[in-house]
């Protein structure tokens, strides 16, 4: 069957209505990590998978605050009820209520004990610990747009009554932001007395024009809430193919009602996705030689989790694809629809399938001359970058990708709800995710995969090279670091389908010939660093976390890491993509830099240093 007929078959199949439904349902859910809403939202999800006659296995795991998976901390868990907050003075007003936004309460805040607090409002802006000073915080609100744990833990250690958190320059004033303090058991305790709730833009930008007029602001909150010991859950369901491995699908399914793109869209999609395998598998089409895995998570939590506790349950996967925020109405949040590809360490022929199939189920439109294909929606193929599940897998070694739409204006927010999906988004995410996995997992498309893989490696190295031309040391490094991974990204179908070997090396010669990397030295890049031919080493496989610095630094030390990572933005890739190069093996810095110039084309040596200062200080980096 052609490609073409495959993704009519699916997408024919694939129900935007059945989709959109599930999603409503999903969103319901009040699905915060640690919470009695996220329970009862994965049981929704084993339920509905379970009388699609799957054979479900549920992992489990406490939000106890105390248990560690790979080095990360569980938050936890945590329940809120009612909450809401009101202006005191100069007048009376209700400023937010828990039952109109629930992303009023930020998550984790401790409770008010049964009563309302009441206390002035200071600011302290970005809310470092330079903004406290000379300020008497103890038993007042503090106004702040600084990071939630960070502020929190500040505020609180000085005794504030609570904190209050908004979006600087929000693209939706009126929107209630979702934030999270995943506080641990230890710090729920220490905290106890200090309630975090979040605000909208609007309501910050009221208050702040009382106090730049010198008028004196009283606030009083109730907060409804408790810590307790909660269940984490991780929902598999397995379609088995011929073989003994599989190409998994993940999303994630918590975060605060209503968030339907963020994600119930692509948790809803993949429940749908289920629904369509076990429709056309084995009467429109073919049974998969490898099989195909779907998998639920709490975002990254849950991920740590079933990599720790069932790893036989992620080894045996060849390819992940993530689906998270996917299924935005583009008119209304802006977005663009992204595939971000597997990073260089990763190189892999998944983002060649992808790519081509996405081409296809998107580029259906005709022009005006009736030959040519126009995109249905905005859509664009990307490098890596991280932010979700997809993290966790290629870190593990197993090539991920992220179905994903950005930028969306209703991000984490009370406004991310159901009127902003479009469920035909749903059918498309579905569709290419779909696709590219029973191509990758039927033998019987292996030359036709090997024909688009090998004319996909052609284009993006050069394409690749051509957007480095006007920089020599970029453009060489690329060339030699893309040749070498082409061809390794080849070799891929050998282990899947050993009878693929013959053709795979006759491609390989071909590419051989064709992609034409300069002589010389393998990486010849300029090193400025103290690490100047050093060779790295993970202590331990560990994830790293903010939050991991933030325990095992000083507070000035920590403080600096924090400004250093929101000035540049890009660090937090360029940071997971050196850790999966030392997860592999003990790497030379030069190589990293070299690595990692190649791949983004863009390189804060300076910068990256203090942070391997700082790895390297807290045990998690070793010099050899």
């Amino acid at each position: 069957m052609k490609i073409t007929g495959l993704i009519s078959i699916i997408a024919s199949e694939f129900s935007p209505k059945n989709s959109l439904n599930i999603l409503y349902e999903i969103s319901k859910y009040h699905r915060i990590q640690g919470s009695t809403g996220l329970v009862k939202a994965s049981e929704f999800i084993e339920n509905y998978v379970k009388s699609l006659d799957y054979d479900v296995k549920v992992v489990e795991f406490l939000y106890d605050g105390v248990s560690e998976f790979y080095g990360v901390k569980v938050s936890v868990g945590w329940d809120v009820y009612d909450a809401s907050l009101h202006l005191v003075k100069p007048k009376n007003a209700i400023l937010h209520r828990f039952i109109d936004s629930p992303t009023l309460v930020i998550a984790h805040s401790p409770s008010t004990k049964g009563r309302f607090v009441e206390g002035k409002l200071v600011y302290v802006g970005p809310g470092f610990s330079e903004n406290f000073k000379n300020k008497d915080v103890s038993g007042k609100f503090v106004l702040t747009y600084g990071g939630a744990h960070r502020v929190f833990t500040e505020a609180a250690s000085r005794g504030a009554a609570g904190v209050l958190v908004f979006r600087k320059d929000s693209k939706v004033p009126r929107a209630v932001p979702y934030y999270g303090l995943f506080l641990t058991r230890e710090e729920a305790e220490k905290y106890s007395n200090t309630i975090a709730l979040s605000i909208s833009e609007n309501t910050a930008k009221k208050l702040l024009s009382y106090l730049e007029k010198g008028t004196e602001v009283v606030l009083k909150a109730y907060v409804k809430s408790e810590f307790r010991t909660n269940k984490g859950r991780v929902i598999v369901a397995d379609y088995e193919g011929k073989e003994d491995s599989f190409v998994g699908f993940i999303a994630h399914y918590c975060h605060p009602s209503p968030s339907a793109n963020d994600n119930a869209s692509g948790t809803a999609t993949l429940m749908e996705a289920a629904r369509v395998v076990k429709s056309i598998v084995g009467n429109k089409l073919r049974k998969p030689d490898l099989g195909f895995r779907f998998i639920w998570v709490p975002e990254y939590t849950g991920t740590y989790a079933l990599a720790s506790l069932k790893p036989n349950y992620v080894k045996n996967m060849a390819y992940v694809i993530n689906l998270d925020m996917v299924g935005e109405a583009q008119e209304k949040t802006g977005s663009t629809f992204i595939i971000f590809r597997t990073p260089w360490s990763r190189f892999s022929l998944l983002n060649a399938i992808v790519e081509y199939v996405t081409e296809n189920v998107i580029g259906r439109l005709k022009t005006f001359g009736g030959l040519g294909k126009l995109p249905l929606i905005k859509y664009s193929f990307e490098q890596y970058s991280p932010g979700s599940d997809h993290d966790v897998f290629n870190i593990l070694g197993i090539p991920s990708i992220m179905l994903n739409q950005w930028p969306d204006k209703f991000y984490h927010t009370d406004l991310d709800s159901p009127d902003k999906v479009d469920p035909e988004m749903l059918r498309i995410a579905g569709t290419i995710s779909l696709t590219t996995a029973y191509i990758i997992a039927s033998k019987e498309y292996y030359r036709m995969l090997l024909n688009i893989a090998y004319h996909w490696l052609i284009e993006f190295y050069h394409k690749m090279s051509k957007s480095s031309l006007e920089n020599i040391e970029v453009y060489n490094i690329r060339r030699r670091e893309l040749k070498w991974k082409t061809l390794k990204a080849m070799r891929e179908l050998d282990n899947l389908w050993p009878e693929s070997k013959e053709l795979v090396r006759k491609y390989m010669r071909s590419l051989n010939r064709v992609l034409i990397a300069p002589r010389g030295k393998t990486r010849k890049v300029k090193i400025k660093s103290k690490f100047k031919g050093k060779v790295l080493k993970l202590k331990e496989r560990k994830f790293i976390s903010i939050r991991m610095l933030g325990e095992k630094l000083t507070p000035r030390e920590y403080e600096e890491i924090v400004k250093l990572m929101e000035e540049a933005r890009e660090l937090s890739t360029l940071l997971y993509s050196a850790m999966m190069l030392l997860w592999d093996s003990h790497v030379k810095y030069d190589d990293i830099i070299a690595s990692l110039l190649a791949e983004y084309g863009i390189i804060h040596e300076e910068k990256l240093d203090k942070i391997i200062d700082v790895l390297i200080k807290i045990g998690y980096i070793e010099i050899m």
